[in-house]
């Protein structure tokens, strides 16, 4: 944002809102200043203000989540505390993350389609067995949302009728 034609503010987030009020005409704009930011702050007030905006995709916060331990070398503890979820979510969440992406990304933008529970990543990421066996499980209960058959369906498999974000307390 610039003021007399130097650039002044970085918006970090509240394009909406600030598209919002320019169209109404709106003299001044309201903002909130944090200051200097770094690079994991303002992703971090960007992937909060994208939660509370809507409630995007379980798969989309895992993917998130995962993406802001590696590249601002966050620990889950770290994540956790920022995004104000239990590190046990975080954990599973990354988890599913790290399992997911050895996909290809066509079949991870499908998986993206359809509903998929926490408690659905929970029960796979804390089976036995190896990677391979987990994400085997994973697409058997998603072709099986899907209706495309498979095996029988038990109670920890259903998959739920609405996106289930978080799990424990923040």
């Amino acid at each position: 944002i610039e003021v007399d034609g130097k650039p002044v503010f970085e918006l970090v987030a509240g394009w909406r809102r600030l598209r919002a009020a320019i169209s109404v005409g709106l003299p001044q704009i309201p903002i909130v200043s944090y200051g200097v930011l770094t690079d994991a702050e303002a992703d971090a007030l960007q992937l909060l203000e994208n939660e509370q905006r809507k409630q995007p995709h379980i798969l989309d916060t895992a993917f998130r989540f995962l993406d802001m331990h590696r590249r601002h070398n966050w620990t889950q503890d770290r994540v956790a505390h920022e995004m104000g979820r239990s590190k046990g979510t975080v954990s599973i969440l990354m988890r599913a993350a790290e399992l997911l992406e050895t996909l290809p990304v066509q079949e991870q933008n499908a998986m993206r389609h359809q509903i998929v529970s926490f408690r659905m990543l929970r029960n796979v990421v804390g089976e036995d067995g190896d990677d391979a066996a987990k994400i085997a499980r994973l697409q058997a209960i998603l072709a099986q949302a899907r209706g495309e058959g498979g095996e029988e369906e038990g109670p920890d498999d259903k998959v739920e009728g609405s996106l289930v974000q978080g799990g424990a307390a923040k």
